[in-house]
Order: structure tokens, then C-alpha cells, then sequence
């Protein structure tokens, strides 16, 4: 059996104090609503879903919601009675989500009426994705499936072999040009056809190395980005690297550790490494073209970009605003005292932020100039 290493296990660097702040940024709380029982210290990556004038929500209790994206009034919610582990993901008319016990459930998107259920082989911790007719999943065992948006039916299942020792969380698929990709606890990237699962390339992102099976850690539990024909993705004790999406060949790579993930903007990637560093590379050359160490040891989340600005959590529930081009810290605002680890997600004008407690909050400001 697979053991399971938490990332807060590893923490040796104090939390930095909030830094000061570079400028005064004028930030927004629209609206900000406790709507779920969150994610707590699971480290779940329960990532709130916009699509067209709503936001859908999950908490590990099994609540299921979609908010308004104007105000955050409650549109429908449903308790699934089921231990959400991953999610929500969403298109296609529907909304799904993973559990603890394996599952792919699914709702309505217009009401959050249940539609099927489909049982898996272990653990979902990563948000089902869905595009063309299928939904993808990724489950702790190492198997990638394809499930049937109309009836869940088991379409397709691509295994890879676990290490021993692995971190808790498991890469989302990104899913694009006809393909699901996805990265795995042996620090390889796998790219398969999105209807059959067959295995179309493989890279190696990173190559596990040390005496000890803690050393030789090199889980991919951060999202791969696809972008202009590149998928971009980070390992943990291993390195960042832009993939060739037709053909599966390594563009280039550099020494990176990180379980958070990354972002990109038309330029650079940004990427939370494990230390609360945040780096701004070339996507061309992977150059360093900042990097900001303020925030070091406050547990970095995911980042995103938002108006030439870089958005990033920390486990005080803190909302941190960087200049994109340059790491300059220019704002900050609370939202989660229970902290912020999930991406930032942008829809309508404005940013959506959820807290392991269960809050989401809708913020914004005004575009950066450059």
C-alpha cells in the first residue's frame, strides 16, 4: 500500500511577518459569504467552478452549491452525503465531483439534481475535468479514467505504477486538443487520447534521486497549464518544464520544487515553490525574471493572474496582490482565517476566492498599468 506524505509534515521555514506593502492598492470586497464547511486542514483541492452567471462550490462534508456570481446569493444547494475529496469540476451541463471512496458523482448544473454515480478504484483528490463528452479523473492508485458525461459510463482506464512513498493530492488533468494531461507520482508527464486513453507521449519531468524514499520524491500534484501548444508543469524536489504538446518533447526544464502549482501570463510562468518563494520564468527560456521571498514559509497556494497582477493565498486566509511584472507586493486582504490554498479563480470582471473554512469571496481592482 502507498504511504502518504502531508506536505505540512515538511515545514522547517518559519512563516515570514507580512511583509510591507510596495504601494496602496485599492482591493474590493464585492461580496464574501461562508458557504461551505471547506476543506479545512485536508489540504483538499476544492477549487470553486464559474460558468456563465454562476460559481459552484464544494465543501468535504458533502455540501454542493452554486452561488451567484453578482452577489454570492445561493442559487441551489444539495447535500450529496458523500465525502467530497475533489472538485468541483464543470461543463457539459454538468457539475461532478471525487470522494474519499472513490467516487465520480453528478449533478445538474441548472438545479444540482443528482444524475449518476460512478465507482472508481480508490480515492479521487484532484478535480474531474470534463471536455467533449468526457469526464476525467484521476484517483490515488495511479489510474487515469474516462467516464461518459451522459451516464458515467467507464470509458477508457490508462494505469501507471505509485512509489511506495508519495505525497497526499494528486495532479488535476488538463485537458485540450483532443488530449488529457496529466503528471504522476514518478515525476512523468502522460499525455492520451481523450476518447480511447491511449497513451499518445510521455515525458520526464523530473528523475526521483537521494537514499531515502523521502529524498526520491517527485509527485507532480500541481496541474499541468496548456498554453500556445506547450504544457507547462512542476514537480515536487524536482523541476519546472515546458512540454512540446503534439509531440511530447521537453523544450526545457529547471530545478523547482513545488506541490502548489503554477500560472502563466503571455510572458512568464509563476510558480509557488515549497519554500513560499514565488518565481516569475520565461516561458521562452525559463530564465529567472523575478523572484519574491517575503512570503517565505507562510505555505503558498496555487497562484493566478488577475489585471497584470499576481494573486496568491497563505494559511492565514491572507490574499496576497504582486505586480506581474516585477514581484513588488502591493496589497493584501483577508478573507479565510482558516487560510487560502486553491487557486484564485477569475470570471466576470472579478476574482473568486474560497477558504479552507468555507468562505468565498468575491474581490477586485483596479488593472494594473504597465
Amino acid at each position: 500500500m502507498t504511504g502518504l506524505f502531508n506536505r505540512s509534515d515538511d515545514i522547517t521555514t518559519p512563516p515570514s511577518p507580512l511583509p510591507k506593502l510596495a504601494a496602496s492598492l485599492e482591493i474590493r470586497t464585492l461580496w464574501s459569504r461562508s458557504v461551505t464547511s471547506g476543506a479545512r486542514s485536508h489540504y483538499l483541492k476544492l477549487v470553486p467552478a464559474p460558468a456563465q452567471d454562476r460559481i459552484f462550490v464544494a465543501g468535504f462534508r458533502g455540501e454542493l452549491s452554486a452561488q451567484s456570481l453578482d452577489n454570492g446569493d445561493t442559487l441551489w444547494s444539495t447535500r450529496t452525503r458523500l465525502r467530497i475529496s475533489g472538485g468541483p469540476g464543470q461543463g457539459e451541463g454538468l457539475v461532478v465531483v471525487g470522494t474519499e471512496e472513490g467516487e465520480v458523482a453528478a449533478y445538474a448544473a441548472a438545479d444540482g439534481k443528482s444524475l449518476w454515480k460512478a465507482q472508481l478504484t480508490s480515492e479521487v483528490l484532484a478535480p474531474p475535468q470534463i471536455s467533449d463528452g468526457v469526464v476525467v479523473a484521476r484517483t490515488v492508485d495511479g489510474r487515469l479514467f474516462g467516464l461518459r458525461v451522459s451516464n458515467g459510463e467507464v470509458m477508457w482506464v490508462y494505469d501507471r505504477s505509485v512509489p511506495s512513498l508519495s505525497l497526499r493530492g494528486t495532479s488535476a488533468p488538463a485537458l485540450g486538443e483532443g488530449l488529457a494531461i496529466c503528471g504522476f507520482d514518478s515525476g512523468r508527464i502522460v499525455a492520451v487520447g481523450l476518447q480511447d486513453g491511449n497513451e499518445v507521449w510521455e515525458a520526464r519531468a523530473s528523475i526521483p534521486s537521494g537514499r531515502t524514499e523521502l529524498q526520491r520524491l517527485v509527485d507532480v500534484d500541481a496541474e499541468p497549464v496548456i498554453a500556445d501548444g506547450v504544457t507547462y508543469a512542476v514537480t515536487f524536489q524536482g523541476r519546472l518544464a515546458a512540454i512540446d504538446l503534439a509531440s511530447g518533447d521537453t523544450l526545457w526544464r529547471r530545478e523547482m520544487s513545488s506541490h502548489a502549482g503554477l500560472a502563466l501570463d503571455e510572458r512568464r510562468v509563476f510558480v509557488s515553490d515549497t519554500e513560499g518563494i514565488i518565481w516569475a520564468v520565461s516561458r521562452d527560456t525559463s530564465a529567472t525574471l523575478w523572484r519574491q521571498e517575503s512570503l517565505k514559509g507562510r505555505e503558498i497556494g496555487v497562484p493566478a493572474i488577475y489585471k497584470g497582477y499576481l494573486l496568491v493565498g497563505d494559511f492565514e486566509g491572507y490574499v496576497h496582490w504582486l505586480d506581474a511584472a516585477n514581484g513588488e507586493i502591493l496589497g493584501r486582504v483577508q478573507v479565510d482565517g482558516e487560510g487560502v490554498f486553491v487557486r484564485p479563480v477569475i470570471a466576470d470582471d472579478a476574482v473568486y476566492v474560497l477558504g479552507s473554512g468555507g468562505v468565498l469571496a468575491a474581490l477586485s481592482a483596479p488593472a494594473r498599468k504597465r
